[in-house]
């Protein structure tokens, strides 16, 4: 009992560091090694270790025993934008660079543990990161205005059970006990505010471009949610499943600090007038359902995986920051659709110990145009091409190692809309990024 908990205050410290990379929505797939050989194709029907706590609480039923899983993915992103034409609405160039690479290298772990028993019920918990991003651009780039650096983290606590009926069907329900840190920083053309009039009749003299200010809000909060899955045996070596996540909503509260330009007294008077104070901030962020309906059939030494996924990115409507001081809250449009992820999947045992695995997959963006795609999140439709092997040393001990290569549509980002408040304030950014994403991954499990 002390070694498990001792593994779980460890898995927990690193998750409360640990990000994502740029992605389809800020989703994390990397919740298995094993699955992810498969580009998680069969995730809700495959039950092949305690990972299936992530994917389908019903598919503990096939796991004899007890088992421990620990895994650590590499997430290796590349997000560079390229200008093209940015300007104000003044119709004069944007300044700045192109931020030079905005993603960076995350390590992504989880942590999973299944125990089952003699009367048909299994009980499991599971500790991941089910949602995240991190982007980061140079402080004087061109899309300063609309974001510098973004993070959201989460760690996601999941005790769960599952019963089986019979040797056709089994359910499973768990819930979700889920923390989200979050940091957003920009600056702030506060030139452009004053000839705009957002100060009038007050004068302080500003340019625009030429007086710009930063502000960084960061915060945190809890959430709770619930999960359910469902696991029919069509044959002994076949299977479906069904899966669904609930939504999780966060009322995050946390402190915003403001840099002000000091011309003119303008930093003076915002003082006087309390606008622009650093003090507390709050948001409401809502993370989505999902659903997953898979298969997974054994064919002597050839097995085949599919799955469709469904994610509620629609809850995702605009971030609204409000400030306890009663500056005007800064919003953020997102406007996202609902989203699909299809994946196929093949494993082929070489012997009775390893075991090779393939997977492709294809997933959708719920960003709807180009004007909608931010800079925070800059996603696009992507392509996962992935690879894996499995060894088992022994009857205790065996070992998964994953690659994937993520290739993604060039996200493109056409902010002209006239009518956005926000293109009026922050600049109409127009540009594309070279963007790909490569994933290493290495897993042990170990059965007592």
């Amino acid at each position: 009992m002390k070694f498990r908990i001792g593994v779980l205050v460890v898995l927990v410290t690193i998750l409360s560091f640990s990000g994502n990379a740029m992605a389809s929505g800020f989703a994390i797939a990397e919740q298995s090694v094993s699955g992810l050989g498969n580009a998680f194709a069969g995730g809700s029907a495959a039950a092949e270790d305690a990972s299936t706590v992530w994917h389908n609480p019903a598919g503990m039923t096939q796991i004899e025993g007890k088992q421990f899983v620990g895994s650590l993915h590499i997430i290796i992103p590349k997000a560079e934008f390229k200008n093209n034409g940015s300007n104000t609405v003044f119709a004069a160039p944007l300044s700045g660079g192109n931020g030079g690479d905005a993603g960076g290298v995350v390590p992504v772990p989880n942590l999973y543990y299944t125990e089952t028993f003699d009367t048909g019920w299994s009980f499991g918990l599971g500790v991941n990161a089910p949602f995240g991003f991190a982007t980061e651009y140079d402080s004087d780039w061109v899309g300063r205005y609309h974001g510098v650096k973004s993070a959201v983290e989460t760690i996601n606590i999941n005790p769960s059970a599952a019963h089986r009926l019979n040797d056709k069907f089994s359910y499973g329900f768990g819930i979700s006990i889920q923390y989200l840190d979050a940091e957003l920083t920009n600056a702030i053309d506060f030139g452009a505010l004053e000839t705009l009039g957002f100060f009038a009749p007050a004068v302080f003299g500003m340019t625009p471009q030429g007086d710009d200010g930063f502000t960084a809000a960061e915060g945190d909060s809890w959430g709770f949610g619930y999960n359910l899955g469902f696991l029919y045996n069509i044959t002994e070596k076949q299977r479906v499943g069904l899966s669904y996540r609930s939504k999780i909503e966060h009322d995050v509260e946390g402190d915003v600090d403001w840099t002000l330009p000091s011309t003119g007294g303008f930093d003076l008077t915002m003082a006087a007038l309390n606008q622009f104070q650093d003090g507390g901030v709050k948001v409401n962020i809502e993370l989505p359902s999902t659903a997953s309906l898979s298969y997974f059939g054994q064919f002597n030494k050839l097995a085949l995986m599919a799955d469709i996924s469904w994610t509620e990115w629609s809850v995702l409507d605009e971030l609204v920051l409000d400030y306890a001081d009663g500056t005007q809250n800064g919003v953020t449009q997102f406007q996202w659709d609902d989203s699909m992820r299809y994946s196929i999947g093949v494993s082929y045992d070489l012997n009775e110990t390893s075991r090779l695995r393939g997977g492709l997959a294809f997933d959708e963006s719920p960003i709807p145009n180009d004007e909608l795609r931010g800079v925070r999140v800059p996603g696009e439709d992507r392509t996962w091409l992935t690879v894996g092997y499995s060894q088992e040393f022994s009857k205790t001990w065996s070992f998964e190692a994953a690659f994937a290569h993520i290739m993604t549509d060039d996200p493109v980002i056409n902010k002209t809309d006239p009518t956005s408040v926000e293109n009026n304030t922050r600049g109409f950014l127009q540009g594309e990024y070279d963007a790909t994403v490569n994933i290493l991954s290495a897993q042990l499990n170990y059965n007592f």
